[in-house]
């Protein structure tokens, strides 16, 4: 008669199945821990140039229309990471902006309304502003590039 002898405790081959699992789980741990860092940077980033739009949508808000440039200049306005102005200065488009990762850049264009961008209800007695007034159509556009994907936040306003 066989006798078998009772083996205790693991082989080489248990082993080394063992630690590639643990291996596999940590690796996928860990990337999906990159993935929501990126995710969470994107979102604050993205806040904080809406921040910087919205900023400017108020202080072109309570600004006085003779204050504000002429129809067809564009104003860029490029902030530091800590939100402060850095500078401000004039730009022929908005389009293709160069700004340095963790600043944001603030694009205004200030453009004349025309007719056919506005509808009324009542369209007889409704109508543009002729004489002695101003209607702008202010364009603003913020974008920043953090870790090379474009972050961009638009908003348009009118101001009279």
């Amino acid at each position: 008669m066989k006798k078998f002898l009772n083996q205790r405790g693991v082989n080489l081959i248990e082993a080394l199945v063992a630690m590639a699992l643990v291996g596999i789980l940590a690796y996928a741990f860990m990337s999906t821990s990159q993935v929501m860092n990126q995710s969470e940077q994107q979102q604050r980033q993205g806040d904080f140039v809406e921040d910087m739009v919205m900023k400017n949508v108020s202080r072109l808000k309570s600004a006085k229309s003779e204050t504000l440039p002429a129809f067809g200049e564009n104003r860029l306005r490029e902030y530091g990471p800590d939100g402060e102005l850095v500078q401000e200065t004039s730009v022929t488009n908005c389009n293709n902006l160069s700004v340095k990762p963790g600043f944001v850049a603030v694009c205004i264009q200030f453009m004349k309304v025309a007719d056919e961008e506005v509808e009324f209800s009542n369209a007889d007695t409704m109508k543009l502003p002729k004489l002695g007034q101003k209607l702008y159509k202010i364009d603003i556009t913020g974008e920043s590039y953090p870790s090379g994907r474009r972050v961009f936040r638009k908003i348009v306003i009118f101001k009279k």
